[in-house]
């Protein structure tokens, strides 16, 4: 059995000016996310909101790398690419977040949740490490990655459209 991992994508936020560089960057990994909104207009340009998942399935390696040009095409948008657990192991959870930045974790199977995985150990290992500091609770949220995962507690459905890259001509 391979170790290939079915791809899910999350996107939760993304600015304006960096909406078409996302969906091109998707265009260009050839995954194009048709939007519920306008599947009938095909002229319209926009990023669904919320969780899609896909038909395809990328070893670990391609899903990094997918992730990576993304973050590079949009790195103030809020979304997240799921590698979903496989006969191998554990998934892998990529989030990117506007203030943040990257998080990286494993995922559990099954999970319909944007939500890392964590053995004990490292639970137990944060902790360790963190529980004689003044800030250890956000220390300890901040290793769990509760900041990324908290940006798609509330997505609603709905697309961002980029804006118009049409030029009007001078007005006298």
């Amino acid at each position: 059995m391979s170790g290939d991992m079915p791809l899910s994508f999350v996107f939760a936020s993304c600015p304006p000016a960096q909406v078409e560089p996302l969906l091109t960057s998707l265009d260009d990994q050839h995954y194009g996310l048709p939007c519920p909104e306008h599947f009938r207009s095909p002229a319209v340009r926009c990023l669904p909101l919320g969780i899609d998942g896909t038909d395809a399935e990328l070893d670990p390696s391609e899903i990094h790398d997918l992730y990576e040009a993304l973050r590079r095409a949009a790195p103030q948008a809020g979304f997240a690419v799921i590698g979903g657990a496989s006969e191998s192991g554990p998934g892998v959870l990529r989030m990117n977040h506007p203030r943040l930045g990257d998080f990286r974790t494993d995922v559990p199977s099954e999970d319909d949740k944007v939500s890392p995985l964590f053995s004990a150990s490292q639970v137990l290992a944060i902790l360790a490490r963190d529980a004689h500091r003044p800030d250890a609770a956000l220390r300890l949220h901040l290793a769990l990655g509760r900041p990324w995962s908290h940006q798609f507690a509330n997505i609603g459905r709905g697309c961002l459209r980029a804006p118009s890259l049409r030029r009007t001509s001078p007005q006298p």
